[in-house]
């Protein structure tokens, strides 16, 4: 997560946001699937 200067969210959520996004499962631990075996994509996303 990458915060940015716009006007989006409030400060609070942006925070509140980032801290959820921290602390999600991994993947690979939810889903019981070997590390070796996983590939992740994903995206770079401002709030």
């Amino acid at each position: 997560m990458v915060a940015n200067l716009r006007k989006g969210l409030g400060r609070l959520q942006d925070r509140l946001f980032i801290l959820l996004a921290k602390n999600a499962a991994n993947p690979t631990d939810f889903y019981q699937i070997p590390p070796g075996r996983v590939l992740e994509m994903g995206a770079q996303v401002s709030v």
